[in-house]
């Protein structure tokens, strides 16, 4: 839902990434696609965590997502020497 706060926050997001970008590059077609661009990233991320505070399963499946994905241990093979290379070494040699 839009609310006037919403709106404020989107056009304060806008004119000031408006604003920089002019100020930067003198272009005013630069300026206005960065600002929309800034202003829908922003209001989308803002909407985002909004939506997660007001959902408790959505904030739920998120932390069981990042601790399934902090359980998983990479696939990592050991290093594996040839036969022939474990019984040349046994003597403190090392062979070239």
């Amino acid at each position: 839902m839009i609310t006037d706060k919403n709106i404020a926050t989107a056009v304060n997001i806008y004119l000031k990434s408006y604003e920089l970008v002019l100020n930067q590059f003198q272009d005013p077609t630069f300026a206005v696609q960065t600002a929309t661009a800034v202003t829908m990233i922003l209001m989308k991320e803002e909407n985002s965590q909004t939506m997660q505070q007001n959902n408790p399963l959505l904030v739920l499946s998120t932390l069981l997502q990042n601790a399934k994905a902090e359980n998983k241990k990479p696939d990592v093979k050991p290093d594996k020497k040839k036969p022939d290379q474990a019984a040349d070494q046994k003597d403190g040699e090392t062979h070239d």
